[in-house]
């Protein structure tokens, strides 16, 4: 059986590197102990199966590739949770059915203006109070993908953050270079209070990717 799921760059979907996953598994064991919550909010990358194999027992992943879920789901006999669901709903005012006291959200997200800050806000909106946040943001950009200028992504993001509720508490940098070169850093997000994220901010579905 294969754990690896090829790029799918319609949904934003590259995968990153071994020693970028290292980096990624390590800031996870800085910010949650293997009993708590955690919420893969998209996981092209498979973590979610690192950290099962690593023994962690509380995962969910959320994600609209069925292919990938099912590689979850057998992979993992089970024992990680996964959810089909698109995230693009958030422009109908859905969002997916997770509880809302994770302890901790990760996300690769795609790197669209509103790709971006609409993976984050599901994640927030899935923390309980106190909870964290592992999310990349682009830094360097590969001329072969459609990701904007990393500035602008990263003010965006920043003030989402902020006017839902949230802070930037540290930032790991250049922490996860993608294999068709995107290099990004893993932003570490602190829940504050319960305010709901802002997703009136977004622009529209010609911006989520």
């Amino acid at each position: 059986m294969s754990l690896r799921v090829g790029d799918k760059p319609a949904i934003g979907a590259y995968a990153i590197d071994f020693w970028s996953m290292v980096r990624r598994i390590r800031a996870i064991e800085r910010c949650v102990s293997q009993r708590d919550p955690i919420l893969f909010v998209g996981d092209d990358d498979l973590a979610s199966l690192a950290l099962h194999f690593l023994g962690y027992k509380n995962l969910t992943v959320l994600d609209l590739d069925v292919e990938l879920l099912a590689v979850i789901e057998r992979a993992s006999g089970g024992r990680v949770r996964s959810l089909e669901h698109d995230l693009r709903s958030v422009y109908r005012g859905r969002l997916p059915k997770v509880a809302r006291d994770h302890a901790l959200f990760v996300s690769d997200p795609p790197y669209g203006p509103d790709g971006l800050r609409a993976f984050c806000g599901v994640g927030m909106a899935a923390l309980g109070v106190g909870g964290h946040g592992l999310l990349a943001c682009p830094v360097e950009r590969a001329p072969v993908t459609r990701v904007g200028d990393p500035d602008e992504l990263a003010a965006l993001l920043q003030a989402f953050v902020l006017e839902s509720g949230g802070v930037l508490l540290g930032v790991h940098e250049r922490a996860a270079r993608s294999y068709h070169g995107t290099v990004s850093n893993f932003w570490v997000i602190k829940k504050l209070t319960r305010r709901r994220p802002r997703f009136d901010l977004l622009k529209g579905p010609h911006a989520f990717y």
